[in-house]
């Protein structure tokens, strides 16, 4: 298959050809991953709100004949609680009114916990049980301005608070 080229052996010329299109392939995926890059830096950076957590997501609400450039940016803040088998390691969090995302992360080594999210006016507002096979929960909310507790009904000894003040 291979004939040997002024001493190179056969196998020697097959690695260096694997070699070489291994090197091509590669400088081909940088260079797309720069396009990438360089076509997201080209769009104006979304709008930091003061009520955006260190972890945030954008969501965009446009039509889809929208032009892409026109399209507006809302940053979502989010509230992330651990549940550890000593209760919730957040147990008070305040923050103004508005969409956000809560996030639990169910560190108990117990699966399929019932999370319940309730205002001290009286009414729930999550009531979610974790399917068995997750270990995290997240959810968009937008609780009106009040106290709210949110506890785990197989432990109703652990609990965090959870205050949100108007704007």
């Amino acid at each position: 298959m291979f004939r040997s080229i002024k001493g190179v052996p056969a196998k020697m010329r097959a690695f260096a050809a694997l070699a070489v299109l291994v090197l091509v392939a590669m400088v081909a995926f940088g260079v797309g991953a720069k396009e990438s890059v360089q076509s997201q830096d080209n769009q104006p950076p979304a709008e930091m709100s003061a009520s955006a957590a260190p972890k945030a997501a954008t969501t965009q609400t446009a039509s889809s004949d929208t032009p892409r450039d026109q399209r507006v940016r809302e940053q979502i803040g989010s509230e992330v609680i651990t549940i550890t088998r000593f209760g919730f390691e957040t147990r008070q969090i305040t923050r103004p009114a508005g969409r956000f995302f809560l996030i639990i992360e169910n560190r108990t080594n117990v699966r399929g916990l019932t999370l319940r999210l309730t205002s001290e006016a009286g009414g729930r507002i999550v009531d979610v049980r974790q399917p068995s096979d997750e270990l995290d929960w997240a959810e968009e909310i937008n609780p009106p301005p009040g106290r709210y507790n949110l506890t785990v009904a197989e432990r109703p000894e652990l609990s965090c608070r959870l205050t949100i003040t108007e704007r």
